[in-house]
């Protein structure tokens, strides 16, 4: 079961959770993006420590010498994203590039994890912003809005609870579609 904001404490410090095929290349600008220009504001103003999470596989070099950054890990390829998020306080879809469908913003409803998302990272699917999530697409106002759900627990569980309730309403078929995909055809 998912848990509440406020239990997602791993070692000390809260994790920000960015999921995504690191060979595509706008996940990789959102790594980089994040990593580059909304990290290092929003890191020293959280009264807590916290680390930036990537988890994906096929990171190029730009994106795993990001792991040499204080506060910035690589979760690289893996089994369980389940343990991902059960460890993350907040998920971030900092996507301004690139189409397709939102499966790691529809991933981290589906889990319980507040999200911070770009208007392009929730295009299509209809999330509201201070409804299922927060919508900010310049810098300053993801930083102010990944702080704002990492601080404000009752505001986070209250956003997560609402994409959760979103998820199981608008997306339950398409998401055992797409498990049902996945293990006839993995690739």
């Amino acid at each position: 079961a998912a848990g509440t904001p406020r239990t997602r404490i791993t070692q000390g410090q809260r994790n920000i959770l960015f999921v995504g095929n690191m060979g595509y290349l706008p996940n990789i600008d959102a790594a980089m993006w994040f990593a580059g220009r909304i990290w290092p504001s929003l890191r020293p103003a959280l009264p807590f420590p916290a680390r930036f999470v990537i988890a994906g596989t096929g990171a190029p070099r730009e994106v795993t010498q990001l792991g040499r950054r204080p506060g910035i890990a690589l979760a690289g390829p893996f089994e369980d994203p389940g343990r991902l998020y059960r460890r993350a306080a907040l998920a971030v879809v900092p996507i301004r590039a690139g189409g397709g469908t939102r499966i790691k913003l529809l991933e981290s409803a589906t889990h319980g994890v507040p999200i911070v998302a770009t208007g392009l990272g929730a295009e299509g699917t209809g999330f509201r912003s201070g409804q299922e999530l927060l919508l900010a697409d310049n810098e300053q106002d993801f930083a102010s809005s990944c702080a704002r759900l990492l601080i404000d627990t009752k505001l986070a569980s209250r956003l997560a609870a609402g994409a959760g309730r979103k998820v199981r309403r608008d997306y339950a078929a398409a998401r055992s579609a797409k498990v049902l995909l996945d293990r006839i055809d993995p690739w």
